[in-house]
């Protein structure tokens, strides 16, 4: 079996693949999200067998047992307790109130994890992610209550967009946008997203990539132009910009 692991100081990411991934009875103390990505997966949970079939997502709590077999692909997210307090600004821990979900949103998002991870994204890149799962997986399949009532027109999105524009090579930490406009970290992803369709992260990726075309046409290099707006390389930017507008960076300079 092979493992990818990414450990961040609010959640650990695991990436798991093999013909037939098998998992012997065991427990953990954080709460696990994982999605089948590939197989289908034969489960015991708490002594009752289950099956969670391919695109299919689990949602387990801290303590519950579990066993299973039949997967090839899993992606999971591992989230300790204490900092789920911080996310929904609870004073418990929301307990999932089923363990298997057939949700498109969920299977969506795990699927961009699982892409985001393989294409050694940035951190925060795929912090954003994560914490998109965190919020559908909360909303949808516990008891808590998160407000998702904003306005379009909130002072705290120009703000948020200020920061991002005012240096386009630097990626923010979602903890510091989301302090300096003294929102939860959850919230701020649920009003930038309400108010301009995507998440902040996601949004300055949207400028750098148009930036980037803009000093192409201005005559610079594509190796200077993945540098001065924060690519981690040159094939970084390729692949970005070929995926938004059709054509390499080379190709489109050339133009």
């Amino acid at each position: 079996m092979k493992h990818k692991l990414l450990k961040n100081k609010t959640f650990d990411v695991s990436l798991m693949w093999s013909e037939n991934i098998k998992f012997d009875a065991h427990s953990h103390n954080e709460l696990v999200l994982s999605c089948n990505l590939s197989g289908n997966e034969n489960l015991i949970i708490d002594g009752t067998p289950n099956v969670a079939p391919q695109k299919y997502c689990t949602l387990y709590n801290p303590g519950q047992v579990q066993a299973g077999n039949g997967a090839e692909l899993i992606v999971s997210l591992y989230i300790q307790p204490k900092f789920v307090f911080d996310l929904l600004s609870a004073q418990s821990t929301p307990e999932f109130e089923t363990p298997i979900v057939n949700d498109i949103a969920l299977h969506r998002q795990f699927t961009k994890l699982c892409s985001d991870i393989l294409c050694d994204e940035d951190a925060e890149y795929i912090e954003e992610t994560a914490t998109k799962i965190l919020d559908i997986a909360f909303t949808r399949y516990t008891a808590s209550s998160l407000d998702s009532t904003v306005s379009d027109q909130d002072w705290r999105i120009q703000r948020i967009k200020d920061h991002l524009m005012a240096d386009l090579s630097v990626t923010p930490k979602l903890d510091e946008l989301a302090s300096d406009v003294g929102l939860k970290k959850l919230r701020l992803l649920r009003l930038f997203t309400h108010a301009t369709g995507v998440p902040p992260i996601t949004w300055q990726r949207y400028q750098r990539i148009a930036a980037a075309r803009q000093f192409l046409r201005q005559g610079q290099r594509p190796t200077d132009v993945a540098y001065d707006l924060g690519f981690a390389d040159q094939p970084h930017l390729t692949r970005l910009f070929k995926s938004a507008y059709g054509i390499s960076p080379a190709k489109f300079a050339k133009m």
